[in-house]
């Protein structure tokens, strides 16, 4: 990943510092219409699903003072109900830009789809554990599979909101990568100091982003991402299932259809699907393998014209 995916990174981030910004203004309503027709015209059960979750009202992506105040999105399975919850708190207000809140209301639809249809809803997520590999392959995914549509989505924002998904998507698999290497040596340490978890996230952003940052500076890195403190181990998963998300685009590129077939069927696995069985059963790349990491890397640089 640092070989091949941390160019992919730096190309991106300076691609868009090139371009000219423009923001997405949409109400909620706007925001609610627009990502349905894009899953319209992906897919007629994707589209039945997101219309359900709003006439069931499973959603709540509002911004007011009474939520927490705290940017995130996130989908949970109520047991109870035996349904899917999708939860998002906007990281702008509507009126100023909603990209943000599309791009997560779809990532965050790809797992609501996949629990809403999923052949192991019986269980409602707990007493069976979850592949968050697979998962986020089906969030990733569909986040990817909608870059097909960003022109009717967004617009004149739609090269820029391209880019930002790319380096969004990019990040997630190097931020992956540097948050398990992070983590990993932080418990090696018998007993680690504050300024010990800071030199090692300093020396790290340096191996994975090119970033030289101070030690204050780089505490914020790892006290900012909530997975450090309640679910360390997990962060790898972006990485691994955006490798995948990334194989799953190249191949819609030349055979759209097929791939929105095999999404589907992805999709219909649910969050129980073995990661290492997914990659084996329908043809990805071995996501462990350097080969298959550099052709990917090749790929994207390629399909986003990045170095020219």
């Amino acid at each position: 990943v640092v070989a091949y995916f941390k160019p992919l990174y730096l190309e991106a981030a300076e691609v868009i510092n090139m371009m000219e910004y423009v923001p997405v203004n949409s109400t909620l309503d706007d925001v609610l219409l627009d990502t349905r027709m894009v899953m319209g015209k992906i897919n007629e059960e994707l589209f039945e699903s997101f219309d359900y979750m709003i006439s069931s009202n499973l959603y709540d992506i509002d911004k007011r003072d009474t939520k927490n105040v705290v940017a995130g999105a996130y989908t949970m399975y109520l047991p109870n109900a035996e349904l899917p919850f999708l939860y998002i708190y906007p990281i702008f207000d509507y009126d100023f830009d909603s990209s943000a809140t599309i791009q997560s209301l779809i990532h965050e639809f790809g797992h609501f789809s996949s629990m809403l249809n999923s052949p192991a809803t019986e269980y409602g997520g707990v007493f069976e554990t979850a592949s968050i590999e697979t998962s986020e392959v089906q969030s990733q995914g569909l986040e990817l599979l909608s870059e097909a549509y960003y022109g009717e989505l967004f617009g004149d924002a739609a090269p820029y909101q391209r880019y930002c998904l790319l380096l969004n998507l990019v990040y997630a698999v190097v931020s992956g990568c540097y948050f398990n290497e992070w983590q990993t040596q932080v418990y090696e340490l018998e007993d680690p100091t504050v300024e010990q978890m800071n030199k090692i996230a300093k020396d790290l952003a340096v191996k994975y982003m090119g970033e030289d940052y101070a030690l204050e500076d780089a505490q914020v890195i790892w006290t900012t991402v909530s997975h450090n403190f309640v679910s360390p181990m997990y962060y790898l998963s972006y990485a691994l299932a955006g490798i995948v998300a990334f194989d799953l685009y190249s191949q819609s590129i030349s055979d759209y259809d097929g791939a929105v077939d095999k999404y589907m069927q992805i999709s219909a696995e649910g969050q129980y699907k073995n990661f290492n069985e997914l990659l084996c059963d329908y043809n990805f790349e071995d996501t462990y393998d350097i080969s298959s990491i550099e052709r990917i890397s090749n790929s994207i640089e390629s399909m986003f014209a990045l170095g020219y």
